[in-house]
């Protein structure tokens, strides 16, 4: 990382009078499917799983200057 000096922030790092990360959208979407368990020979287990996967947009952005509250 580089446009920027260390700074520290309790336990957290971040860079000052640098640039920041930016989302500009995110896209979420939905999986679902049947998880079938076979737990004897003749007796079978059918759970519904649905999942919401989200992808961020991001793109690396303008100055940021946490220290005086601009950013």
């Amino acid at each position: 990382m580089s446009g920027g000096r260390q700074g520290n922030f309790l336990i957290f790092n971040y860079y000052k009078n640098g640039h920041e990360w930016v989302c500009d959208g995110f896209d979420r979407y939905k999986y679902s499917y049947t998880e079938v368990i076979q737990v004897d020979f003749d007796t079978w287990i059918y759970n519904d799983v649905v999942t919401y996967p989200t992808y961020f947009h991001m793109n690396w952005g303008g100055v940021a200057n946490m220290t005086d509250g601009s950013g």
